[in-house]
């Protein structure tokens, strides 16, 4: 009915086909006869495979005891397959001819047409199997790629973090070496090397250049009174206004 609607010849071939099997299933071999031919009234070149259409008809025709017509469906399609070189059904032909002529106690017959399935059926199973090989294959290589890549970013990442952190460890000790531990202030050398830059740059300038200088009145008896962490605490208060 969907199919109907969609206005879709070859949806409709595939769903008649498949209610087909089904009759077929069920050894109902009027009705899946009646519709695979519906199925192959609708084909038109996609959905289903003619080859598999035919092989239902023959089965639908054997199971209701016309070996003849169901064998003589087989042969004209043998032929078709053969001259398109299609193996996908192919072996399936020569199985079920077999078991015609077994049925007609013509036992020659079928003793060649099982050779020639049994022979076939290998062929298309190892072509199968190197096709789901190939494709196993392909996937696996797919799949080392996408671990590559993902090892890639991941080292990447590794990368960025370890460069961040070896940068904040560069800053903390840049600042470790530029500045006293207790006031926060400049620390001797770097107050030093940042005077002889201002020295040079007021001497290449011609500019004039200050200097600040303050003392903390009395400090000497703060820390012998008091002590010196009270020293030390007056020093960072007095650095931090």
């Amino acid at each position: 009915e969907i199919a109907r609607q969609l206005d879709s010849a070859d949806l409709q071939a595939t769903a008649l086909d498949t209610t087909g099997q089904i009759y077929l299933a069920k050894h109902d071999y009027s009705q899946a006869e009646a519709y695979f031919k519906k199925a192959q009234a609708l084909y038109h070149g996609f959905g289903n495979d003619p080859d598999e259409i035919t092989l239902n008809l023959a089965h639908a025709a054997m199971g209701q005891g016309r070996l003849e017509e169901a064998a003589c469906l087989l042969r004209q399609s043998l032929e078709s397959v053969e001259s398109r070189g299609a193996n996908r059904f192919k072996y399936q032909f020569y199985e079920l001819l077999a078991k015609i002529y077994e049925a007609q106690n013509d036992f020659q017959n079928a003793l060649e047409q099982y050779k020639r399935f049994h022979s076939l059926k290998s062929q298309v199973y190892n072509e199968d199997t190197q096709r789901r090989l190939a494709n196993l294959m392909v996937l696996q290589e797919v799949e080392t790629a996408r671990i590559d890549a993902e090892i890639y970013h991941l080292k990447n990442l590794a990368l960025r973090k370890e460069i961040s952190v070896h940068r904040q460890a560069v800053a903390d000790m840049e600042i470790l070496a530029t500045t006293d531990a207790l006031t926060g202030l400049l620390n001797r050398r770097h107050l030093i090397t940042l005077a002889h830059y201002a020295f040079d740059t007021a001497q290449r300038s011609s500019q004039s250049l200050m200097a600040l200088m303050m003392d903390i009145d009395d400090f000497k008896k703060v820390n012998d009174c008091y002590g010196h962490p009270t020293g030390d605490q007056v020093l960072a208060e007095v650095s931090a206004t």
